[in-house]
């Protein structure tokens, strides 16, 4: 009989998440564990979830602090402004008592005020950025412990999930092969 070309091939997520066994020997006993294609992926797309968040998170951290660094940078540049504003009426103010320009004199008292409540409301700005940024820096330290919790679960569920079965005869000793030296690991072709 002819056979079609779908039964010839198999699926790259098939083969890739294959059921398999870990063999594990320690002296004369040897044991394994099964590793179901369902917990495999189950694995992988909580691993693949962990990444996203750590990603998106990260990036959001990043943000924040790039746009802290833009409020300074144009906090210190309306400083400047305001430094020169001020020389500029304190030469106003000394070529008045000489000209008389009491006018121009007024303009610049108007620029430098309004420059110094620009440069209030770009350090009150400043202010909750940084804040902002603390309580993002805050929440990425929460999440990367969070994740190691989740590691550990994940880890701990995986040793629950996987029931040693014993090849030499005798019960499975959870114990040493959960926690004790490997001697030899494993997986079948």
């Amino acid at each position: 009989m002819r056979q079609t070309g779908r039964s010839h091939r198999r699926s790259p997520g098939r083969e890739l998440f294959a059921p398999r066994q870990v063999y594990l020997r320690t002296g004369p006993v040897s044991q394994y564990v099964a590793l179901s294609r369902s917990l495999q992926i189950a694995v992988a797309a909580g691993l693949a979830a962990i990444a996203l968040w750590l990603g998106v998170a990260s990036y959001a951290a990043i943000a924040k602090h790039l746009e802290t660094v833009e409020q300074g940078r144009e906090l210190a540049r309306l400083e400047s402004v305001a430094k020169t504003l001020r020389a500029a009426v304190e030469e106003a103010q000394g070529d008045q008592s000489a000209n008389g320009n009491a006018a121009a004199e007024a303009d610049l008292v108007t620029e430098v005020a309004e420059l110094e409540d620009s440069r209030e409301r770009a350090l009150m700005l400043a202010d909750a950025a940084a804040g902002e940024a603390d309580a993002l820096r805050r929440e990425v330290a929460l999440a990367y412990e969070r994740v190691r919790e989740l590691e550990v679960a994940l880890l701990k569920s995986e040793l629950d999930q996987a029931a040693p079965t014993s090849f030499a005869g005798g019960p499975a000793d959870t114990a040493q092969w959960a926690g004790g030296p490997l001697d030899e690991l494993s997986c079948p072709p």
